[in-house]
């Protein structure tokens, strides 16, 4: 039951074709293979978290780690051969996922979220290409897109949209600001269409053949109280846990922002994406409706789709008669806020902080509560700080 369920996300894409177009004209900086050293494959069973919970094939990291020295060369061998034949194990690509109760009742199914454990010396071989790939993720990733890459986060993301939002606040100027959640984005991405956009990406001969290889076959079981489904086909989708699944729809939604006029800005997370735009009439609020349309014929270019009750527009202003529009998403319109939260921050109509404030401090009363109620005993004043410390500073 757990697994129909969780099959049911995945997209047959009708007549895809795993096989990219050729390139009559491949990109001098294309990467085409990769060369591993034993030294790096050494590196990588180095950095293994020793309680990390092991994949279908049953070898624990810790074991991998502890025995690295010993290991790297035969693994070596092993990922070498993977990458110059472009071909990976089947057993690599077996998942085993564990459901995870979120809230509700306990009895459906719809409640629980999947919890994906892969093969440990897969992920360890997906580390060591994901290494090599660095430098052009780096280089080559939307600088609007602030998530999974080295340097950027969620509060570096913040602060540029509200550096500039808050600029214009000053100036007296309303700005519009449109959330927009693409529903289950990881587990819709289309195989075909991702490796077209790796090639363009600049990936090309055994590489991306390994790529494609490593996206098809892909299955699942699920595990629940020592029972062990059969095993279901993934036919769309970045593999959830895996390390490269963050790069891949990366990739994959990369040439979003190119949809977007230079006049509005554009903020990505991984799938979470934001326009802004300074509006002062109606055909500022027009450009702005534009640039949802254009992500709305995007999307279903990508087969992807936005979930329509979780895309808000939120105005910023301090003015008492701000400018109106009625945004729409396709052919729905989209529902006003006076409060967004944003990548973990509460956003105000006025750029108010108030409520994130109070936010904060009922969840730091509740945690210190906690501590208070379960450490009665403890007499130490140290253990107590160092408690209040790490949970509620």
């Amino acid at each position: 039951m757990f697994n129909e369920y969780f099959h049911s996300i995945y997209t047959n894409f009708p007549g895809q074709s795993l096989s990219p177009q050729p390139d009559s004209s491949p990109s001098l900086s294309s990467i085409s293979s990769i060369d591993l050293s034993i030294e790096e494959v050494y590196q990588a069973l180095q950095n293994l978290d020793p309680f990390k919970a092991h994949g279908p094939d049953g070898f624990p990291s810790r074991v991998l780690k502890e025995c690295a020295f010993q290991l790297a060369p035969s693994l070596h061998y092993l990922f070498t051969k993977s990458l110059r034949l472009s071909q990976i194990p089947s057993e690599w690509k077996l998942a085993n996922i564990i459901p995870l109760h979120k809230k509700g009742v306990k009895e459906h199914v719809e409640n629980y979220r999947p919890i994906s454990l892969l093969s440990i010396v897969s992920k360890t071989l997906e580390r060591c290409v994901l290494n090599h790939l660095y430098l052009r993720i780096q280089e080559s990733v939307h600088s609007a897109q602030y998530g999974f890459i080295s340097g950027r986060s969620t509060i570096s993301q913040l602060l540029s949209t509200l550096h500039k939002i808050g600029k214009d606040l000053d100036k007296g100027l309303q700005t519009d600001v449109v959330f927009m959640d693409i529903s289950k984005a990881f587990d819709t991405v289309d195989h075909s269409k991702l490796l077209q956009k790796l090639r363009d990406f600049g990936l090309s001969g055994s590489l991306l053949l390994w790529f494609e290889n490593y996206l098809s076959g892909l299955c699942q079981r699920v595990t629940v109280h020592g029972a062990t489904s059969t095993s279901l086909p993934i036919t769309s989708g970045v593999p959830q846990g895996s390390l490269l699944a963050p790069f891949l729809f990366s990739v994959y939604i990369n040439d979003l922002p190119d949809n977007i006029s230079i006049s509005t800005g554009v903020g990505l997370y991984a799938d979470d994406t934001k326009l802004h735009r300074c509006v002062q009439n109606r055909n500022d609020a027009l450009a702005l409706q534009s640039d949802i349309q254009s992500l709305h014929c995007w999307s279903n270019e990508n087969m992807l789709s936005f979930n329509k009750s979780k895309c808000k527009v939120l105005s910023i202003t301090r003015r008492k008669s701000p400018l109106i529009y009625p945004y729409a998403l396709g052919d729905h319109q989209l529902l006003s806020s006076d409060v967004e939260s944003d990548l973990g921050i509460t956003i105000s109509s006025k750029l108010l902080w108030n409520v994130q404030i109070n936010k904060v401090r009922s969840k730091a009363n509740k945690t210190l509560g906690l501590i208070r109620r379960s450490t009665m005993e403890i007499t130490d004043t140290n253990a107590r700080r160092l408690l209040y410390l790490q949970l509620v500073r």
